[in-house]
């Protein structure tokens, strides 16, 4: 028991550092199922809560910010999943938009030290200020 204990302390102690493991393509479905829709959302859900996290670490010690490393390949991958099917572009890229217009309005020092290594302003990221039909047009 007293082992468990201890390596969950380790592995808190290590994601506080900003070494937590980073999801890679391996961890995503190769053949999306018809429940694709599905998937994004939980992924979006997932970017957001974890997004949430980090901007409250942020707001408390700019220092212990770590980029959200999850966050970025979640919506790496999503932007994958979008252009499997364009029914599926246009909703992904505004909700992304949306999502990111938001925090970067009222937060946007932090938006960019938590990711400093995600070229957001890429077509392939979504753009922060580009109108959501600009990217889900093409």
């Amino acid at each position: 028991m007293a082992d468990i204990k201890l390596f969950c302390v380790v592995v808190v102690f290590l994601c506080m550092l900003g070494v937590c493991p980073r999801p890679t393509a391996a961890d995503f479905p190769d053949d999306f199922p018809e429940d694709t829709c599905d998937f994004v959302e939980d992924q979006l859900e997932y970017c957001e809560d974890y997004f949430e996290d980090a901007l409250d670490l942020y707001a408390a010690n700019p220092q212990m910010a770590r980029p959200s490393y999850h966050c970025c390949n979640a919506l790496e991958r999503l932007d994958k999943v979008s252009s499997y099917s364009k029914d599926y572009n246009r909703e992904v890229c505004q909700c992304k938009l949306q999502y990111f217009q938001k925090n970067y309005k009222t937060q946007p020092t932090a938006v960019e030290a938590l990711y400093p290594n995600c070229n957001l302003k890429s077509p392939y990221s979504i753009s922060l200020t580009a109108y959501p039909g600009d990217y889900c047009s093409k």
